[in-house]
């Protein structure tokens, strides 16, 4: 038995389905056309960056050779050179410590323990103990404790709206 009460005749309502799908293709083949844009404009970016970090490269070139030529400022790990624009500066070659996070772990486990530190971190397990609530007249219960829990157990209930898709 058919309603006669429908807002839309469902010959309509097919057509909405219809231009829906092809509003979502315009979308698809759109964001395609701005990818390969984006693409085309980031290639040329990389391009022009070279080009300029080339250019910078030399006149970094030409001012160290001029560094060379003048009395500088020197430390235990630097020489400056100062100038109106802006300071000439070389740092000394030095040499920086790295390691291995595991060697050095067993290293000192076995030589010097003081130097090690235990970090624990703890987890919710969210997805299981999710299965064990309820929302019960807007408040969340515990199913396994028998108990209501709030924000002041970092609980809370958030308002999903509606949503309506074609597929």
């Amino acid at each position: 038995m058919e309603q006669e009460n429908y807002l839309l005749p469902e010959w309509q309502a097919d057509n909405l389905i219809t231009e829906i799908k092809d509003l979502q293709a315009d979308k698809e083949r759109f964001t395609e056309v701005a990818k390969k844009k984006c693409e085309i404009i980031m290639g040329e970016l990389e391009t022009r960056s070279l080009k300029i970090d080339n250019e910078i490269e030399f006149k970094k070139a030409q001012l160290r050779a001029y560094f060379m030529t003048v009395e500088r400022k020197s430390t235990k790990t630097q020489e400056t050179y100062s100038m109106f624009s802006g300071k000439l500066v070389m740092k000394k070659p030095t040499q920086k410590i790295k390691h291995d996070e595991e060697k050095l772990k067993t290293y000192l486990l076995n030589n010097a323990e003081g130097y090690l530190k235990e970090i624990v971190t703890t987890k919710i397990d969210w997805a299981e103990f999710k299965k064990e609530l309820v929302v019960d007249n807007g408040n969340v219960f515990n199913k396994t404790t028998g108990q209501y829990l709030d924000d002041r157990e970092g609980i809370t209930l958030e308002d999903v709206a509606e949503s309506f898709e074609v597929k």
